[in-house]
C-alpha cells in the first residue's frame, strides 16, 4: 500500500466502502492509502436503508474497542459522491444521515493521520440484511483486514 500525498484528502471507510467495487463506481480513481485502525470506536448497526435492506454500519465511541478499515485518498469530486451516498448535506445539516467528522486513526505502521469518516446520526439499533454484512466481508477480506475483525462480523446476525 502507499503513503499519503495530501492529509487533507484522506478518508477511512470502515463499511461497505471497503468493497473495491463499490468504492470504485463511487470514486473512480481514488487511491488506497493504508490499513488503518480508529482506536476507542465500536463497529455497530444502526438505522434502516432502503437500498440495503437492514441497518447500516457506523462508529460509536467505545473505550479500549478498535475499528479496522481503510485509509482511501480522494479528491474533492470523490468527497462530493460519497457525500450524497451517505446522505451528508453539509455541516451541521438538521437533516444528516451521517455526518462527515474528522478523527485521528492510526496506520498500520503504527503512525496517526488525521483522516474524515462518516459517522451515523443517532439511530435505532438494527441487524444488517445479509448482502449488505456480505458487501462488509468481502471488503475487509481483499484489504487482508483483522482475521479477529472479520471473525467478529461473521458472528453478527442478520436480518434475513
Amino acid at each position: 500500500m502507499n503513503t499519503p500525498t495530501s492529509p487533507l484528502a484522506v478518508y477511512f471507510a470502515y463499511g461497505s466502502n471497503l468493497d473495491p467495487e463499490q468504492m470504485s463506481a463511487r470514486c473512480p480513481g481514488h487511491r488506497v492509502v493504508c490499513r488503518a485502525i480508529l482506536h476507542d470506536h465500536a463497529l455497530v448497526f444502526r438505522g434502516q436503508s432502503r437500498s440495503w435492506g437492514g441497518a447500516v454500519a457506523t462508529v460509536e465511541h467505545a473505550p479500549g474497542a478498535v475499528v479496522h478499515g481503510v485509509v482511501f485518498e480522494l479528491t474533492p469530486e470523490h468527497y462530493a459522491a460519497l457525500d450524497r451516498y451517505e446522505g451528508y448535506l453539509g455541516p451541521q445539516h438538521p437533516d444528516n444521515f451521517y455526518d462527515r467528522v474528522r478523527r485521528t486513526v492510526q496506520l498500520e505502521l503504527n503512525e496517526p493521520l488525521e483522516v474524515e469518516t462518516y459517522i451515523m446520526r443517532p439511530r435505532p439499533s438494527g441487524l444488517p440484511s445479509r448482502r449488505y454484512r456480505w458487501a462488509i466481508l468481502d471488503g475487509m477480506r481483499r484489504h487482508s483486514l483483522s482475521a479477529a475483525a472479520i471473525t467478529a462480523l461473521e458472528a453478527t446476525p442478520v436480518c434475513d
